[in-house]
Parts: structure tokens; sequence; C-alpha cells
């Protein structure tokens, strides 16, 4: 059954609801991190933090998985959960298509891992990343990727960091994408999918466009 939770921000309270999805403890556990996305980015701050608080867990071993080298693809197989940190949406899905860890992913998933997905993470799991291009602190496609195409493990576009200026943005977005199913997720909170179904943990107000889920 796979297993997703999807966040904005990776915080105390989600780390408990990751222990609660792993299939053993997490000292029986080995997590691949994955910090690609964070490469373009002046500000990696937030990539030490979560660092410090999956080492907090007490994972047996956190392991460090470069999209960028082909022989790191193999260090997934040993990992009973894959952490994808934030930064650029569009480098993110760069490397993960030409390292195919979008084809490595399914079949993780298939294999009771468990993903978790920050920020950059999180978007990139949707049905597109194009949504990664909107609101104040947009992400910036400096021709990394043409097809905006997310690998598709929820039905729909996640958008993260939402706040009531931020959904200004989100609102102008989604009426020019009719039908268009959208989840937006504030600080602190995180969409659970389990199988077929999905949950929003946390505190604050899911905001949703042309989806029924969690209505």
């Amino acid at each position: 059954m796979r297993k997703l939770l999807l966040t904005s921000v990776f915080t105390p309270e989600l780390a408990q609801e990751l222990i609660k999805l792993l299939p053993t403890s997490p000292s029986e556990t080995k997590l691949a991190f994955i910090a690609t996305a964070s490469e373009v980015e002046t500000d990696k701050g937030y990539v030490l933090r979560d660092r410090a608080a999956l080492e907090g867990m007490g994972f047996a071993e956190i392991i460090e998985v470069d999209l960028k080298v082909p022989e790191d693809l193999a260090k997934l197989d040993e990992c009973g959960a894959v952490f994808v940190e934030g930064g650029n949406t569009f480098y993110l899905l760069k490397w993960i298509r030409e390292s195919k860890f979008d084809v490595k992913l399914k079949e993780l998933l298939a294999n009771d891992k468990v993903y978790v997905g920050v920020s950059a993470g999180s978007i990139v799991v949707g049905t597109s990343i194009e949504i990664s291009g909107v609101g104040r602190t947009a992400d910036k496609n400096q021709g990394y990727v043409e097809d905006l195409r997310g690998l598709r493990q929820v039905p729909f576009m996640v958008a993260v960091h939402m706040n009531s200026e931020e959904k200004i943005y989100f609102d102008q977005f989604a009426r020019s994408r009719p039908l268009r199913p959208i989840i937006g997720i504030e600080d602190g909170m995180a969409i659970i999918c389990e199988g077929d179904r999905f949950r929003i943990v946390g505190p604050g107000k899911v905001q949703t466009w042309s989806s029924k889920l969690f209505r």
C-alpha cells in the first residue's frame, strides 16, 4: 500500500505522524535523504534543520542520495522511507526524470516504502508542478524542464506554504485552471495518503479548488 506524507514544513508533530506510517520503528529503519532541490537555493538552513530533526528521531541510518549520481539510486533499496527535501521544484523534477527516480518511486511505494515530501518534494508528486510558479515565493524555471507534469502519485496539485496572502495568488491560478483539483496546505499541516485514502493532519485550514476531498 502506498504511503505518502506531504507537507510544507517538517515539524515535530509531523515527525510523529511519520513514525505511525513506518512499517518498523525508526531504530529499525534506514531513511534516504534527498536534498537535490536545495542545490540551487541560497539559504539551505532548512535542510540542516530537517536533517537534525530526522537524526533526533533515531533512524538506524540516514543515507544521502544525490539524484545526479546514477549509482545512488541503488541505495534506496535498503531504505524503508524516502525524505525529499524542498527547494526549486523545476530543478528537482529535472533530476527526478534524468535519474529515473520517477520510475523507482513507483516500485518503492508498491513495496510499502514511505515517501515524505517537503515543499518542492510535495509539489512534485502531484498532477502538475506548474503551481510551484505561483505566489510571492514562486520557484523560477530557468530552463530546467518544459514538461510540467508531476509524478501523479496523488490526483491533485499540491499548493504549499498557504496563507491568506498566498491564497489570493492561488485563487487566480485556480480560476485559470478550471476543473483541475488543487489542495492547499498551511505550514505545519500535511496531507497523508494511505492507499486511496487521504487525510489532513496538523493545525490550520485546508484549501481546496475543484476537489471534493477534505470538504
